[in-house]
This record gives structure tokens, C-alpha cells and sequence, in this order.
């Protein structure tokens, strides 16, 4: 039988101190959204670019600029010719990066859920939705690199599915936070029992 004292110091932080750390933890993720979706997805963006283009040794000038609307956005001028095929991966460079990386994330937040770390977990899901904001960005839009590949490809008569797949993105993302969250607030009511019944020992050893 566990003594009142070791419950309430090893087996229970107290409601409050866990109520106040969902609440942090959800707090601090939608600050971490704000500043991934306005400044990191859209630098990890660029940089993606400039890493092919290194690839392929092509002298490059890039012009980065921010703004309200946009948060972080760059234009590059090209010094070099490039293939078609060369042309597809720069343009495709920066979007798929940002979707690559919001992928790992979505991963990390199940792996993370089914150890038992909620609280990074739902700092890792904020993470994982400022990444994917920047591939819904240009899949919802009328210009940028996904048109810029379509026109390389040939294949602007194309361009009136990439909201469709804005769509589908879109709808996958909202998906899957319901069910996080409805798993989520399932366990929540699973670890307040738990709290109420630890309480209820700790009443009955006093």
C-alpha cells in the first residue's frame, strides 16, 4: 500500500500543476506556430532552393524580404541554364522540403502520444502545422513554384488542380486534428479519473 506522502509526491503532481501544463503546452504551441509558419517555414523554403541550386553549381542571386502578407519571401535570379528536370527539382525544392519536414513531425507526434509524452507531443503537433502552412500556401495560390514547375513541365493547363490537392492537404491536416484531439481529450478525461480516484486514497489515509 502506497503512503499518502509518496502518492502525493511520486504518483500525483497535483490537478492544478497539470491542468496549468496542457494549457502552457498549448500556449507555447501556437507561439511556436506563428513564428514557424511567418519566418521558419518560409526560410527553410528558400534555403531548400538555394541548396539545389548549389548542387548543380549555378550562380544564383537571391533577394529575401518580409512582409504582413507573405511572412518571409525570397525571389532568385539565375546566372546558369538549367535542364527542365533541373528546373522542376529548384522550383519543387522549397515546397517539398517544408512538406518533408511536416510529415517527420506528424510521425514524431504519434510516436511521441504513444509513449505517454502528451505535453511534447502537442508541441510537436504546432510545429508540424506552421510547417505544412507554407506547401498549403502555394498549393491554394495562383503563382509561385508550383505553377513556375508546371510551366517548366510544360504543362500549364494543369494549374487548375493544384487547389484541388490544396483541398485535399488541407483536409487531411484538419482530419487529423480531430482525431488527435479526440483522442486526446479522451485520455485527458482517462487521467482525470485518475487524479480524482489518487485524491479520493489520499483522503482515506487521512
Amino acid at each position: 500500500m502506497y503512503s499518502k506522502e509518496y502518492v502525493r509526491k511520486t504518483l500525483i503532481r497535483g490537478r492544478d500543476p497539470v491542468k496549468a501544463g496542457f494549457y502552457y503546452a498549448h500556449a507555447l504551441g501556437m507561439i511556436a506556430f506563428l513564428l514557424v509558419s511567418v519566418l521558419a517555414a518560409p526560410l527553410v523554403h528558400e534555403l531548400a532552393h538555394m541548396a539545389v541550386l548549389e548542387l548543380h553549381h549555378c550562380y544564383y542571386v537571391i533577394h529575401l524580404e518580409y512582409n504582413s502578407e507573405y511572412g518571409i519571401h525570397g525571389s532568385i535570379d539565375l546566372a546558369c541554364a538549367l535542364s527542365r528536370a533541373d528546373e522542376v527539382a529548384v522550383y519543387g525544392a522549397g515546397v517539398m522540403s517544408n512538406l518533408v519536414i511536416a510529415s517527420a513531425l506528424f510521425i514524431l507526434v504519434s510516436v511521441l502520444y504513444r509513449r505517454g509524452r502528451l505535453l511534447d507531443s502537442i508541441s510537436c503537433m504546432y510545429l508540424a502545422f506552421g510547417f505544412i502552412s507554407d506547401p498549403l500556401f502555394y498549393l491554394f495560390a495562383s503563382k509561385g513554384d508550383i505553377v513556375y514547375m508546371l510551366e517548366a513541365l510544360g504543362r500549364r493547363d494543369w494549374i487548375w488542380f493544384i487547389p484541388v490537392l490544396g483541398i485535399v492537404l488541407f483536409a487531411f491536416s484538419i482530419l487529423y486534428l480531430y482525431l488527435y484531439m479526440e483522442r486526446f481529450f479522451a485520455d485527458y478525461a482517462e487521467m482525470e479519473k485518475e487524479i480524482d480516484d489518487i485524491e479520493e486514497f489520499i483522503a482515506g489515509r487521512r
